[in-house]
C-alpha cells in the first residue's frame, strides 16, 4: 500500500516556507520567513532578473507597482534552502 495526502482545499503551511502576500499583487508583496532571507530574487517569465536583494532579515516588502503585468518567479534563499514561487502581478 502506498501513503497519500489527502488535501483539505487549504495549502499546507511549513515553518520553513517563506509567506509571501498578497498573491496576486499589483502594489507590493510582503516576504515573511522563520530564518533570515539571504537571497531574493524576482524573474519575469522570459527569463529576466528584474529585483534582487539580500535582506538579511525575516521579513520585507517589495515593491511591484512599476512592473508589468505578468506571471514572475520568485527565489528566496534562506539558510541554505531555495524556495520558488509563481508570482502574479496585476494592473
Amino acid at each position: 500500500l502506498q501513503d497519500f495526502h489527502l488535501g483539505t482545499g487549504m495549502e499546507d503551511f511549513s515553518s520553513s516556507t517563506p509567506r509571501v502576500f498578497p498573491n496576486p499583487a499589483s502594489e507590493r508583496i510582503t516576504l515573511q520567513t522563520a530564518a533570515p532571507m539571504q537571497l531574493i530574487t524576482l524573474t519575469d517569465i522570459h527569463g529576466r532578473r528584474v529585483y534582487r536583494a539580500e535582506p538579511g532579515q525575516n521579513s520585507m516588502q517589495i515593491s511591484v507597482d512599476t512592473f508589468p503585468k505578468g506571471i514572475y518567479i520568485l527565489e528566496v534563499i534562506t539558510t541554505g534552502k531555495l524556495h520558488r514561487q509563481k508570482i502574479q502581478i496585476l494592473k
